[in-house]
């Protein structure tokens, strides 16, 4: 293991959070992970011998029905803005549920909330979210959705990942030449970038589609490469506000060049179809490794 250049602690962030809702926490030789059964949300992950993980806002909101800004949130049944009505909440409702822990131990977290066709006004029909949280040489996190009704459904879903990396002085994956639609240009299509680095002086915001199933994240200043996989989900969405947006968004303020959002979902064209009684399963599993470039 390495050790970390610059270190990060979301200590202050989550004893706020933990006034509100229940805490949760997996450790072992691997690491730990803390989390919370309000939208079984991933807070923090510090592998073993290393720096934090996550980014975590130190002015997220914390009420019932506020959504966590930072760590891991689940995103369904949309992703980023309903395109059948963008007066909804964004990136869905599971992420202000509190979910049932079903059981747990030192390693792993079982989670579940049930949507009945009845108990949300978004139209959508029953389902079943399960998530996953497991701690091992990587954090793997499974996110399963089992329609309970008889008709088809069609969804999104996503975990939507902060990764506590300067956007200004850090190597990404190469998505060039992927169909990509900027939500900054109103979703226009077009292809993603060769040789793409962040600019303070604009908001990224791509949804790019049918992706490969490994991405990193390079960040420079811990001396660290984050290596992401995921399977089910089939696109990849990165994000950072840049400076005059993430100034202005009282949850981001002057953090705004201390994150990189390298998401997996699957969203836009990418949407999940799910028969009758039938389920999607994805996984991603996040790994740190040191990088001496």
């Amino acid at each position: 293991m390495f050790q970390s250049k610059v270190f990060f602690s979301n200590s202050d962030t989550l004893s706020k959070i933990g006034k509100n809702h229940r805490m949760i926490e997996l450790s072992n030789s691997f690491g730990t992970v803390k989390l919370t059964d309000y939208g079984a949300h991933v807070l923090s992950y510090i592998p073993q011998g290393s720096d934090e993980v996550l980014w975590l806002s130190p002015y997220t909101k914390t009420g019932l029905g506020d959504p966590i800004r930072g760590g891991i949130p689940v995103c369904c049944p949309w992703f980023g803005p309903s395109r059948k009505d963008p007066s909804w909440p964004l990136h869905g409702f599971l992420r202000t549920r509190n979910w049932d822990i079903e059981r747990r131990d030192e390693s792993i977290i079982f989670l579940a909330t049930e949507v009945k066709g009845d108990d949300n006004p978004y139209g959508y029909g029953s389902f079943l979210a399960r998530c996953t949280v497991k701690l091992g040489r990587a954090l793997e996190i499974s996110l399963e959705i089992e329609n309970r009704s008889h008709d088809p459904m069609k969804l999104e879903a996503g975990l939507h990942s902060y990764f506590l990396a300067s956007p200004l002085d850090a190597d990404m994956s190469d998505f060039s030449g992927l169909l990509c639609y900027d939500k900054t240009d109103g979703f226009k299509p077009g292809f993603g970038r060769k040789g793409f680095h962040f600019s303070a002086d604009r908001e990224i915001a791509d949804f790019y589609m049918d992706t490969p199933s490994q991405s990193y994240i390079i960040d420079k200043a811990r001396g660290r490469k984050i290596d992401i996989s995921q399977a089910g989900f089939r696109s990849t969405v990165l994000w950072n506000p840049g400076r005059a947006a993430g100034l202005a968004n009282q949850e981001i303020r002057e953090q705004w060049d201390r994150f990189v959002c390298l998401e997996s979902a699957s969203c836009l064209d990418n949407k999940i179809e799910i028969e009758g009684n039938g389920r999607f399963q994805a996984l991603v599993k996040i790994q740190t490794e040191a990088y001496h470039g």
